[in-house]
């Protein structure tokens, strides 16, 4: 995308213009988003059916999205933070989100991914320079290989000659049907028995990485979000890096937001169809009201799921902000509680719109050619994906004690 640049009298851009031009980018990218939206809507239920994102992720990719998360010294806009432009990112994945949750889910992954990568990580100036080159490219997949719930071995990384070499199983890999890469977090185990936390990028074609192509959940169709076993995988050096634990705790706090945006956006989307099919057919609950407009049991349940939903978006978009212009002073464990409480008031919005929807709609609504439940699959699915509960108990005890919970932190 290319900006204006407004320029002084000896020809280099000013600091002011260029934080107007960056300023300028960002508002550009949210108002594509928003057509993108659009534009997904319309494609949501076949994406649903037949589970291949690949146009979905086109549009999303078309709205460079990922400009916000790329330093600029690789194309992009940030600075590099972890925060850059955290609220507008926050306000173009809910539009994705909204628009396809599927989609939506694996444009976060990759929005957060490509922050947790650049340009601190510890890989090669290189491996990052093709990684970044790839994603401006278009259709790349970044996945998280990090869960492994029922799992009792970790994935393992053992050195050798150039490198190192990973084995193990990683569960529900968001978007790793396709080309990309797999940042894969294991344990790296030395001669003398020294554990160390690793993460390695691996190309999910790459030797020794099998694919199950397990996903067959209700929800979340099209993520792909599978059963990866590595198997002898040589990782090459440049393309590997130490993990820092503590580090990872803002993280683990803020990174709750991108868990909320896709529930929220899930929420909105659900409340845009339901508001459009009650006007299109505009059929009453009960006939002692002549149409849906003058129904106040309609009226009703739209304007508490439509109160819900903008008080769930303004908290969520609020923490963003917070957390986008931090200082050191800032109380980061109160504003990773602000996060969790977000994720969970998104959350409770979602699931109830996904679910009064049909009370709006009525038994009608329910006829496979409108495609409605995939709202509430969707939203169902992904709600299960971390406790609420725990979300509500960590923020109520750092409430009560001004202390993180750490039983209830999630087991890297």
């Amino acid at each position: 995308m290319t900006t204006t640049s407004n320029h002084t009298e000896t020809g280099s851009v000013s600091p002011a213009a260029e934080g107007q031009n960056v300023t300028a980018a960002i508002a550009d990218i949210v108002r594509r988003s928003e057509k993108a939206r659009e534009e997904l809507t319309k494609i949501a239920p076949a994406l649903d059916i037949n589970e291949d994102p690949k146009a979905g992720i086109q549009i999303a990719w078309q709205a460079e999205i990922h400009r916000l998360s790329l330093p600029v010294e690789y194309g992009g806009l940030s600075d590099g933070s972890f925060t850059f432009a955290l609220e507008p990112l926050m306000e173009c994945l809910i539009n994705i989100c909204a628009g396809e949750s599927s989609v939506g889910q694996m444009i976060l992954t990759q929005a957060l991914h490509i922050r947790i990568l650049f340009p601190n990580s510890g890989l090669s100036k290189g491996a990052l320079k093709q990684v970044a080159a790839s994603f401006m490219e278009g259709d790349t997949r970044l996945v998280g290989s990090a869960a492994q719930p029922g799992i009792k071995e970790p994935v393992t990384a053992t050195p050798v000659e150039g490198g190192i070499v990973i084995n193990g199983v990683k569960q529900f890999n968001t978007q790793s049907e396709g080309r990309g890469w797999a940042e894969v977090a294991c344990v790296l185990i030395l001669e003398d028995g020294t554990k160390k936390p690793m993460a390695a990028l691996v190309p999910l074609d790459a030797p020794g990485v099998i694919q199950h192509h397990d996903w067959d959940n209700m929800g979340q169709r099209g993520t792909g979000s599978q059963t990866i076993t590595y198997k002898n995988v040589f990782v090459p050096d440049g393309w590997h890096h130490q993990l820092d634990l503590a580090a990872l705790g803002p993280v683990l706090g803020i990174g709750m937001l991108y868990h909320a945006v896709l529930i929220q956006g899930i929420g909105e989307g659900a409340y845009d169809a339901m508001l459009d099919y009650a006007r299109t057919l505009n059929r009453p609950s009960v006939s002692a009201f002549t149409s849906a407009r003058d129904d106040v049991f309609m009226q009703r349940l739209i304007g508490v799921n439509r109160g819900n939903l903008w008080a769930a978006r303004a908290l969520l978009l609020e923490t963003a902000r917070k957390a986008e212009h931090a200082t050191p002073e800032t109380d980061m464990m109160q504003l990773s509680a602000r996060a969790m409480a977000a994720k969970a008031a998104s959350v409770r919005a979602a699931l109830q719109v996904c679910d009064q929807m049909f009370d709006v709609c009525g038994s009608r609504a329910t006829a496979n050619k409108y495609h409605l439940d995939r709202f509430w699959r969707n939203a169902r699915t992904f709600a299960c994906h971390d406790s609420t509960d725990a979300k509500d108990a960590i923020v109520g005890a750092i409430e009560l004690t001004g202390q993180m919970p750490m039983t209830l932190l999630p087991r890297l």
